[in-house]
């Protein structure tokens, strides 16, 4: 998951940052104080969980689909190899330089494959759940809260990020994979599994967002 690593520990100090600056405001405009609407307590939570819960179903999604990949194009496509032990060579008594073994971790495709349906199973009512709370609060509140606003402009940054860094990384290595000759190193050669996986999940994701947003400005 190094792409998705990568941006989230990116985003992680953003949205705090971000967090601390939109409580700073809303005090100042409040003169600081603070009135607590159970109504926009309960759709804080319940976009919080939404978000967290399609962040956990593309994760899992990116594991099984890249798990997929290994019956198409072989387990090379989607997983590199690790070492597995190391072998002295020996020049008139001395060693010259240690020589490598490396293997795939067994069934590593299979553990991504449970681990990435578990993880979607598991999602989906949570998401299907909170979707339901949230719809029949803003019917009640009759009005687009702002909390909403705010969820949809958070994750059309988040998975717009993903996106953009992930669908050029993956199109770039898969046409490395397919035309070009492997280099010998393990460490160099390409394996566009995951960034082709986190691009086909989140992408979609991406789009959904970006309609969303552009009806909030109608």
């Amino acid at each position: 998951m190094t792409i998705l690593t990568a941006v989230l520990s990116l985003l992680l100090p953003i949205t705090f940052l971000g967090l601390l600056v939109g409580g700073g405001v809303y005090l100042f405009k409040n003169k600081g104080k603070i009135d607590f609407d159970l109504n926009t307590v309960y759709a804080a939570y319940l976009y919080l969980m939404i978000f967290i819960s399609i962040l956990t179903l593309g994760i899992g999604s990116v594991f099984a689909i890249k798990s997929t990949f290994t019956n198409f194009w072989g387990i090379e496509f989607s997983y590199r190899q690790n070492p597995v032990s190391s072998e002295p060579i020996y020049i008139d008594g001395e060693v010259k330089e240690v020589e490598e073994e490396y293997a795939y971790e067994a069934d590593i495709e299979k553990r991504d494959l449970i681990r990435g349906i578990t993880m979607v199973a598991i999602s989906i009512p949570f998401l299907l759940l909170h979707c339901y709370a949230a719809k029949d609060l803003a019917k009640k509140k009759g009005t687009v809260s702002s909390i909403y606003k705010i969820y949809v402009t958070a994750s059309l940054i988040l998975f717009s990020i993903v996106s953009i860094i992930s669908l050029p990384v993956g199109v770039y290595e898969t046409l490395q994979f397919f035309l070009l000759e492997q280099p010998e190193s393990v460490w160099d050669k390409i394996v566009p599994g995951e960034a082709v996986a986190t691009a086909f999940t989140f992408v979609p994701v991406w789009v959904y967002y970006f309609l969303s947003f552009r009806k909030l400005q109608k």
